[in-house]
């Protein structure tokens, strides 16, 4: 009876410190990422200070991170300036790279909503899944050149996009649905897109400025 209730009560001790472990929570500085090109992080364009991860000039290229997530909560502050777009991207890997779609994944748009010259359809906009899902239409942005925070979690498929505090998106990527707008999406050519188990984060230069801070995960 002693040996059982040991054995309790170690399964008891050993539960919550896996978890923990499973939920730590990483903080993405600069030497998290690397150029998509160079393999390395790059000499100009990008810069750190603090918790601040700022694209400057739009000479900094794209930055994939170094580690892989499959199911994950990613959370982070972001300032675009007036006009800009940007974006980052989960799930991300070269798989399409023979088919001329170099690194692609799944996109949570980041725009100057208003102040952008050019057209914008819905799924284009501000926490959008880029070319596929819009948001609601009374989702809580803060103009450009103010801060606003950022959500996103993926687990067992599902999708889920927040802006400052609210669910603006949500969408299972194992449905008919998603298959059906990835089909009437730019991404129809690339057989499997957006279904693989675990990939790369990714910050785009678009070209425009903007300024990441707080830049965290965690393994879900």
């Amino acid at each position: 009876m002693n040996s059982i209730i040991k054995i309790l009560f170690l399964i008891i001790l050993i539960i919550p410190v896996s978890r923990a472990n499973a939920q730590k929570w990483i903080k993405l500085d600069k030497t998290h990422w690397f150029h998509h090109k160079s393999g390395d992080f790059p000499e100009s364009g990008w810069e750190e200070s603090g918790k601040k991860l700022s694209l400057t000039g739009g000479e900094g290229g794209t930055l994939i991170s170094k580690e892989e997530f499959g199911d994950f909560e990613w959370t982070f502050n972001y300032q675009i300036a007036p006009g800009a777009n940007s974006g980052v991207k989960y799930l991300v890997s070269n798989e399409f790279e023979n088919s001329g779609g170099g690194w692609l994944g799944l996109e949570y748009q980041l725009i100057d909503d208003s102040g952008y010259k050019g057209n914008l359809k819905d799924e284009q906009k501000t926490a959008s899944l880029y070319d596929l899902k819009p948001t609601q239409n009374d989702k809580p942005l803060n103009p450009a050149g103010e801060w606003n925070k950022v959500k996103i979690v993926a687990k067992d498929g599902q999708l889920e996009h927040y802006l400052n505090g609210e669910l603006v998106m949500s969408i299972d990527r194992n449905s008919e649905d998603f298959e059906k707008r990835v089909k009437k999406s730019k991404f129809k050519k690339y057989s499997g897109f957006g279904q693989i188990p675990q990939g790369h984060l990714m910050l785009q230069d678009h070209g425009g400025d903007i300024t990441f801070k707080n830049l965290k995960i965690r393994k879900l």
